[in-house]
């Protein structure tokens, strides 16, 4: 039986997809390149080809043309390839497109017309931001542990920015405003095993941003840059000068900081009655950052730009959790501005006894 030919870079997109398309019955070969869709193609036709539009080595039309090409070199003595169904698949698209061709009938089903959690159980640990408690308790902490005091600015910027940990360990000198207190959000650092360092521009444009610095964030930057030492001398896609560090001298990356924070929860909880989220991570203070925003009573608006979401749904459902705890507080706090507005309207004026003996 003839495969879907699935092309994605991206391993969790890849995966889901595959799981997917099993579960409805259609065998899968998946490529992450372009060199390894050439050779699957070459190895045995596919039904489908379903390919991610930016590839590490090419673009989809790259490939499409390619077998274009073929095609009219062959003519009609290879019919397979004339009539090979190639979907460009981008961020957008995928479904609707499949919906597309069952409608103009390339397909006759469409594999993507099912509920995800028919296919798989959400087992992953719910995401949990610290209480405002436990957020005081823990920069505590940390700023008189012997330890993890060196990582004190970064948390708190971390806090106060509500930054991915990328969009952090990418930070230069060149990206902070300190005149008008911002800090300029363009690119992110990364690091993989295979490509060693690279810089990637945010995935959406409302990636692209300029993130208010607080008072605390301020003062962050500030003692981050005062105690900061030369590391080794690395340029990455043009950047350098990175502020945050490892020990070797090289810039720190997302692996460097989840190693960090789990070992600080395991200390943190041996000395404390009420224990850190079971998942910990730089992320666990980008959900607490957005959470105490929205709680305070941001704009929607803003924290979405802030928070560099392209569909404020994932601001608001994802990010800024909601318990009975801060529900409550909200109650209380609009029932005290209630009760202080009405206490400071002013009452109407007595009349005169002579007004009264005129009226």
């Amino acid at each position: 039986m003839k495969k879907i030919l699935l092309i994605d870079d991206s391993d969790t997109y890849t995966w889901c997809l595959q799981k997917y398309l099993q579960h409805r019955g259609y065998p899968v070969k998946t490529a992450c390149t372009l060199k390894e869709a050439r050779a699957a193609i070459q190895e045995e036709m596919p039904l489908v080809v379903c390919c991610d539009l930016d590839l590490p080595d090419g673009t989809a039309m790259e490939l499409f043309h390619t077998l274009r090409r073929v095609a009219g070199m062959f003519q009609m003595k290879n019919p397979p390839v004339r009539l090979l169904p190639f979907f460009i698949l981008t961020e957008n698209n995928d479904l609707a497109i499949f919906y597309m061709a069952v409608q103009d009938d390339c397909l006759r089903k469409n594999p993507f017309d099912f509920q995800i959690n028919e296919v798989i159980n959400d087992d992953t640990v719910p995401k949990v931001p610290l209480t405002p408690t436990q957020e005081n308790e823990l920069l505590d902490f940390m700023q008189n542990d012997p330890v993890y005091a060196k990582y004190y600015d970064e948390v708190v910027i971390l806090l106060e920015t509500g930054l991915r940990i990328s969009e952090l360990c990418g930070l230069t000198p060149a990206d902070l405003n300190f005149e008008k207190r911002f800090v300029n959000v363009d690119h992110q650092l990364l690091r993989s095993t295979e490509d060693g360092y690279y810089i990637e521009a945010p995935k959406t444009e409302s990636g692209f941003r300029q993130v208010p610095m607080s008072a605390a964030a301020y003062e962050a930057f500030e003692r981050v840059l005062k105690k900061r030492r030369d590391g080794r001398c690395i340029e990455v896609d043009g950047y350098k000068d990175f502020l945050f560090l490892n020990r070797d001298g090289l810039p720190k990356t997302a692996v460097n900081y989840d190693a960090m924070f789990k070992c600080l929860a395991k200390k943190y909880n041996k000395c404390h009655k009420e224990p850190l989220p079971d998942v910990m991570t730089p992320h666990t203070m980008r959900h607490t950052f957005c959470t105490r925003m929205a709680n305070a009573g941001m704009n929607p608006k803003a924290l979405q730009y802030i928070m560099g979401h392209a569909n404020i749904v994932m601001t608001l459902n994802y990010y800024a959790h909601a318990t009975f705890h801060s529900a409550q507080e909200e109650m209380e706090r609009l029932q005290a501005k209630a009760k202080t507005t009405a206490e400071a309207k002013p009452e109407p004026a007595a009349e005169s006894a002579e007004e009264t003996k005129a009226a």
